[in-house]
């Protein structure tokens, strides 16, 4: 008996459907225990997709609302606040300068105010040696009025 190349072909065929098709059954068995898987845990978390979907629904009005309303106030956002921006760059550069025209002030008047107590001082100590220098003479014209 001998086995010719068409039926060893046909039995190699024949095996290699066999084959793939267990292999092809066991791989439907896993994806039907996937399907049935993922079903369980869909109809275990139901009522929490029903609240992810309203809150997904709320949060797509609110972006559309907020989208309008940045929409609404573009202007503001490309030109006022730039514009304000700048104001109170000038503002700030203003009163630096300010301040250091104030400071050089305070400076002058600092310099003045010593001066002057310097002056005063000065001043003061040379009425008291005037003074002194009176009271001697009244006190030696007094003295010298009493032994007469």
């Amino acid at each position: 008996m001998y086995v010719s190349l068409q039926d060893l072909g046909i039995f190699l065929v024949l095996i290699t459907a066999l084959a793939i098709g267990v292999f092809l059954v066991i791989t439907l068995n896993n994806a039907n225990k996937l399907v049935a898987n993922i079903n369980r845990s869909v109809t275990a978390n139901d009522e929490n997709i029903q609240s992810f979907l309203n809150n997904l629904n709320v949060a797509t009005e609110n972006i559309s609302v907020l989208s309008a309303a940045l929409r609404k106030n573009q202007d503001v956002f490309e030109n006022k606040i730039p514009e304000s921006i700048n104001n109170f760059h000038a503002i700030t550069t203003t009163l630096k300068h300010t301040s250091e025209r104030v400071d050089s002030s305070i400076n002058v008047v600092n310099a003045s105010l010593m001066e002057t107590a310097t002056t005063v001082k000065e001043n003061t100590q040379d009425v008291l040696t005037y003074i002194k220098i009176v009271s001697e003479g009244i006190r030696i014209l007094i003295d010298t009025l009493k032994k007469k």
